[in-house]
């Protein structure tokens, strides 16, 4: 029977053409044949290629050993072994290596991994790392691999179940120092025992701004036990010089599979007709790629060859609109295989830009005009018209390129407006039809309170000085500065602070806070929060918080999420924040225990007017024992922050009765910054005998009315601070 089984085995060998060598072959990565302008290094020998240069607190930890360069733990970080070359350009380079851990503690601070754009003088740059921490598992997987830029954050991560003394390949690139076009730093990591081909696509993609100088090997960092091995790198950069990457590098017997790996593909084009549209695909492959390009008709999913389309970019013919929705894709091919590129899509646009909406937003110098696509943003005040004597004084692009914000004289609510709109332009060129028409709407959403009575206070932060009732209390003091309007929160290097209302007979069996708060600065990772708080005690400065967040710790980008102070962190609502865009938050705290169920509700939504409260709760919570007052969550340590308020809102049994109106709050929309030296009012004072104190800055005319609607006359010698007495009529005054 055994010499059956052998006989067949070796006919198999014969019928397919392959050696018994080849039928053991394995997956290589794609660079393997390859000519390429580049460095690589099986660390053969005892003694280190001179260009490798240790850098960082740790020291030189690598030591060489016939065949691998192994890597010990350090008391410091980062640690980096850069190949520092003469003729080294930094403006696009890649590092590719085989590496296994040894031994390897959990907790934050082992690492070790692979690295490009690294300054020499700092050990600072982009590094793809092996990781082991429970407090940021990927998809539930703790061990993994991340992206880190050094000292500033850590970026994304893919679950990779990885093991000591198993090999793995990492490939990390960079494409610039700047993020201008797009992501610029890409990572992969797979199996290195030849079982598993090179991944086709990057597994992770980040942007990171300034970070250049050379490649190599991440050493490792303090705070725990690590050892790892490389026993194969390659570098690629330009003003290396020309070598072939060769697989003889590694033992055992290899194969080139046939791999192409797509970088870019085609992009959808909106084009005008008559105009031509332009596709480009990108690909790297394990041999020398030929490109066909091909177009599927509109409606058809058929696609043909393009006679003589055989490079990398495309460029049609004149475009008509019978070829709108028409598909183009590129057939990328080497010798054994072939892969097509998605299938991008042209449009050609002969759609008319429309107006969908012209809003105040409760400021009545001020109108938001939202189009039904971006236009362009050569539009000026010539082209906005409204009618019953209004005059538009200025029209610039809104942050939205369907957005445009147009200045005015005072618009009275109540009245009826309608604006006109001519010349505007989509971006393709297409006008919006002549006079078109659409009127005011001079409705603002407010939040559900205002207008009620409750037991309550509410501070709009007028004045340079706060209630005597908000008392600072946490680590970093007072960190919260009361400017005309505005409450102005800073970075703080202690957690937790809050600035909390203790006003007499506050009684916390059922609280909640309202605000409307803007970030002006914030950074990326666990440190950095702000919001609003209840439940929170004086002593200790802790409670439930809903903040503000931008950390990849449990969530992606910007979200809203609660915390119960040196706890826990509970729920995340959904929400996407921007800097300077204003936020109502709402926390509700029915009692400090959970027998009743959830305890802890939250909502946050949009604060410029043209959002309605949410009717239900975005997030709830069962929390117990937290009580104490309400109020603002203070910045926190480990990272630059800086939040506005300008409005907040208390309600708890025990506070007076007060009525929620909307005149402490005058503008709903966000305001907008003044300019260097603008005129604005910084203090409204009441004195005694009906006498009034105002107090401005900047060179404006100061000017009064007896209607809002003017006329305005300008008062004679007028300076700051002037003094009015009250004389029983209605007066108006302005700075112009």
């Amino acid at each position: 029977m055994l010499t059956i089984h052998a006989n067949i085995s070796i006919a198999a060998c014969l019928l397919t053409g392959l050696t018994q060598a080849q039928l053991h072959a394995q997956h290589v990565p794609l660079d393997v044949g390859q000519t390429v302008s580049g460095y690589q290094d099986d660390f053969n020998g005892t003694v280190r290629n001179a260009q490798w240069v240790a850098h960082g607190p740790g020291g030189d930890l690598y030591l060489q050993d016939n065949g691998v360069l192994r890597a010990t733990t350090s008391a410091g970080d980062p640690n980096h072994l850069l190949y520092e070359a003469s003729g080294y350009n930094d403006a696009e380079q890649e590092v590719l290596a085989r590496i296994r851990f040894i031994t390897f503690t959990g907790g934050a601070n082992p690492r070790g991994g692979i690295s490009v754009g690294i300054n020499p003088d700092s050990s600072q740059g982009n590094n793809l790392m092996f990781r082991d921490w429970n407090n940021q598992a990927i998809d539930g997987q703790t061990r993994h691999l991340r992206l880190l830029d050094d000292f500033r954050a850590w970026g994304p991560g893919t679950p990779v179940d990885w093991k000591e003394n198993t090999w793995y390949w990492l490939r990390l690139r960079q494409t610039a120092s700047s993020t201008a076009s797009g992501n610029n730093i890409q990572g992969k990591v797979w199996l290195a025992d030849g079982t598993v081909s090179e991944p086709a696509d990057w597994q992770l993609s980040w942007g990171r701004n300034d970070r250049g100088g050379f490649a190599g090997i991440a050493g490792s960092s303090g705070g725990g036990t690590e050892e790892f091995e490389v026993d194969y790198l390659l570098i690629k950069a330009e003003g290396l010089p020309s070598i072939k990457v060769n697989p003889s590098a590694f033992s055992g017997q290899f194969t080139q599979i046939p791999v192409i790996r797509l970088i870019a593909h085609p992009r959808d084009a909106t084009v005008e007709k008559g105009r031509t549209a332009t596709f480009t695909v990108e690909a790297t492959a394990s041999a020398p790629p030929s490109y066909q390009w091909q177009k599927a008709a509109s409606g058809s999913t058929n696609f043909a060859d393009i006679a003589g389309a055989a490079s990398m970019s495309y460029t049609t013919p004149v475009l008509t609109e019978a070829d709108n929705g028409a598909q183009y894709r590129a057939v990328i091919s080497i010798p054994g295989l072939s892969r097509a590129s998605n299938a991008a899509t042209v449009i050609t646009d002969v759609t008319k830009p429309t107006v969908l909406s012209a809003r105040t937003l409760g400021d009545p110098n001020k109108v938001t005009v939202v189009f039904s696509e971006p236009v362009r943003s050569n539009a000026s005040r010539a082209n906005f018209t409204i009618d019953n004597g209004i005059d538009v004084t200025g029209a610039r692009p809104g942050t939205d390129p369907a957005v445009y914000e147009l200045t005015t004289s005072a618009i009275t609510l109540g009245k009826t407006y309608k604006l006109t709109v001519n010349g505007v332009q989509d971006l393709i060129g297409n006008d919006i039809q002549a006079a078109s028409q659409i009127t005011l709407n001079l409705f603002v959403e407010l939040p559900v309170d205002f207008g009620q009575t409750v037991n309550g206070f509410q501070d709009d932060f007028t004045g340079a000085a706060r209630d005597p009732n908000w008392v600072a209390v946490g680590p970093g003091g007072d960190l919260y500065e009361q400017a005309n309007g505005v409450l102005k929160v800073t970075a703080s290097m202690g957690d937790p602070n809050h600035l909390l209302y203790a006003a007499p007979g506050y009684n916390d069996a059922t609280q909640e806070v309202l605000a409307h708060i803007r970030i002006k600065a914030f950074g990326q990772g666990d440190g950095p929060r702000g919001g609003i708080g209840v439940g929170v005690n004086a002593d200790n400065s802790q409670g439930i918080e809903l903040h503000f967040r931008n950390s990849d710790f449990n969530e992606t980008g910007t979200r809203f999420r609660l915390l119960d102070d040196l706890r826990a962190w509970g729920p995340a609502i959904q929400t996407k924040w921007t800097t300077n865009a204003w936020f109502w938050l709402r926390l509700r705290q029915t009692s400090s225990s959970t027998a009743a169920g959830t305890n802890i509700h939250a909502k946050v939504w949009l604060a410029d007017g043209s959002v309605p409260e949410p009717a239900n709760w975005q997030a709830g919570w069962s929390r117990a024992g937290r009580t104490g007052l309400a109020g603002i969550t203070g910045s926190s340590g480990g990272g630059a922050e800086e939040f506005d308020v300008d409005y907040v809102l208390i309600k708890a049994a025990g506070l007076p009765s007060i009525k929620v109106a909307p005149a402490p709050f005058a503008l709903v929309g966000p305001r907008p910054e003044p300019e260097p030296g603008a005129s604005r009012f910084t203090r409204l004072a009441k004195l005694a005998d009906n006498r009034l104190v105002l107090e401005w800055t900047g060179s404006g005319v100061f000017e009064e009315a007896d209607n809002i609607a003017g006329p305005w006359t300008a008062v004679a010698g007028a300076a700051s601070p002037r003094t009015i007495t009250a004389s029983g009529t209605r007066k108006f005054y302005r700075l112009r």
